[in-house]
């Protein structure tokens, strides 16, 4: 029993010895970290590097990522070799492909001159990787300095490299929601930042991201238009980026045709439209009328929209209003509830919600129309002059 008590304590203090040494080279090596570098695709992946630039610890910050390093010993390499050795396996993987190209990088420094020119190194490193690929890369690069971001990476369980590039985002356009953003794919960030309105500083973009994933620009186009009921060669001013709304990528699609200007939401994976809104320019209008008296303020008409929900058709927006009479001082609500209801193509008994409000704008009277209707909510604008549409939105009603 004495012999077996020795055994014990000999053993218990063995540990303890073990663990008091492995404490001290833990202390030492978090006091050696110079640089933190964070790759990001799916995969979220942490190098802890000296002042020398070598790995003294690389971390698996998600499951994927475990994945990525199972076999790999990083320590002591220099960080170029181990981003190498990671972009290899990313690779290898299936996690960086031709569909989706970017990757985001990282680097968090206390020294900036420092972190900076390891950012640029490891830049031109994963940039020359890819090249010998079929990969065209598309780097983002980010110096992080901001301690604020620490909270949201935990609450979202995401890197904090990925939670320094969603605050920018927030910081440009708070439309967004940091829970939303943290959903996609770095490949699909970079899309998002591809839009003008969501241009960030510090962020350093190389190369563009793959879209070839989606329905394309050009098919986007082709969806708001034939949605709208125009055609393509009478549209001017167009442009399209990409989105995400409705819990979806999406290409924005805005356009002017004759007196009207559209913006659209188009679903990228299946063209759906989840989202549009015509507005009349008065300006654009007025400078029609000083120009030419024929078919002033019917733009278009007489085209047909195949969209079952008729919602841009413009063939039947003034149906059931008494035409152009210009001396009508006020069509009246139920007027005004049957032009609505007509141009997106249903009747009262097919709707739900249905509201009229009546409204004096600029000393105009004007009609405000809202319905719900096959998941979609509708908000019309007419006028109480001549029952012409001013303004309208249609929109995916939101379940939540």
């Amino acid at each position: 029993m004495k012999n077996n008590k020795k055994k014990i304590v000999a053993v218990v203090v063995a540990l303890a010895v073990v663990l008091a040494v492995w404490g001290i080279i833990e202390f030492l090596d978090e006091m050696d970290v110079a640089s933190i570098v964070q790759l990001d695709v799916n995969p979220s992946i942490e190098l802890q590097v000296d002042d020398d630039a070598e790995v003294i610890r690389a971390v698996a910050l998600n499951q994927d990522a475990e994945k990525v390093l199972e076999g790999m010993k990083l320590r002591g390499a220099d960080a170029d070799t181990a981003v190498n050795a990671i972009i290899g396996s990313l690779l290898k993987h299936g996690y960086v492909d031709e569909l989706a190209n970017s990757i985001l990088l990282s680097v968090e420094d206390k020294n900036e001159a420092r972190g900076a020119k390891l950012q640029a190194e490891l830049t031109e490193e994963i940039n020359q990787i890819l090249s010998a690929t079929s990969v065209n890369a598309a780097i983002l690069a980010q110096y992080v300095n901001d301690a604020g971001v620490d909270e949201m990476a935990d609450e979202l369980d995401i890197s904090k490299g990925k939670a320094a590039l969603i605050q920018s985002i927030l910081e440009v356009n708070s439309t967004y929601e940091a829970k939303d953003l943290a959903k996609l794919s770095v490949n699909e960030l970079n899309l998002v930042l591809s839009n003008p309105k969501n241009e960030v500083k510090d962020v350093v973009s190389t190369g563009s991201a793959n879209d070839s994933a989606y329905i394309g620009r050009d098919k986007a186009k082709e969806a708001a238009f034939a949605h709208a009921g125009v055609a393509a060669s009478d549209v001017r001013d167009v442009e399209v980026d990409f989105d995400y709304e409705y819990g979806k990528m999406v290409y924005e699609v805005e356009f002017a045709s004759g007196e009207y200007e559209y913006d659209y939401s188009i679903d990228a994976e299946n063209g759906e439209v989840l989202y549009s809104h015509r507005e009349y320019d008065e300006d654009r209008a007025a400078s029609s009328s000083n120009t030419t008296t024929s078919d002033a303020g019917t733009t278009n008409a007489g085209t047909s929209n195949t969209d079952s929900t008729n919602t841009g058709s413009q063939a039947t927006e003034n149906a059931g209003a008494e035409s152009n009479n210009s001396e009508a001082t006020d069509i009246g609500k139920e007027k005004a509830k049957s032009i609505a209801l007509a141009q997106a193509g249903f009747t009262e008994s097919q709707v739900t919600r249905l509201k009229v409000e009546r409204d004096i704008d600029d000393g105009r009277i004007e009609y405000s129309v809202e319905f719900t209707a096959d998941g979609k909510e509708y908000d019309y604008e007419i006028s109480g002059a001549d029952g012409k549409i001013l303004d309208y939105d249609v929109e995916r009603e939101d379940n939540d």
